[in-house]
């Protein structure tokens, strides 16, 4: 997936940079240097190598996945307790 996505970002004309170990602290040091405005991370650990600035990706799909799958998850239960209460009384379809 990396390749394909470097392979992309060529092709649209925009530059890329594979860090040679952390990324964050190549990101950090992009921005100290001018060669970038800000970091995007889904942390502040980018500040801690010394960025200016940093945003952080804020994953608003993933929180609502999460919260569709908790909410799944309750029918379930009732659907499950509702058989178990049916099946105790007698009452099965």
């Amino acid at each position: 997936m990396a390749a394909e996505s470097k392979h992309l970002l060529s092709l649209m004309g925009l530059p890329w940079v594979q860090a040679p170990s952390e990324g964050e602290a190549q990101a950090a040091h992009l921005t100290k240097v001018g060669d970038s405005d800000f970091c995007a991370s889904q942390d502040y650990d980018s500040l801690l190598f010394g960025a200016q600035k940093a945003h952080q990706k804020r994953d608003y799909l993933r929180k609502k996945k999460i919260a569709e799958q908790k909410h799944l998850h309750r029918c379930h239960s009732r659907a499950r307790r509702a058989a178990k209460n049916a099946s105790a009384t007698g009452v099965d379809s």
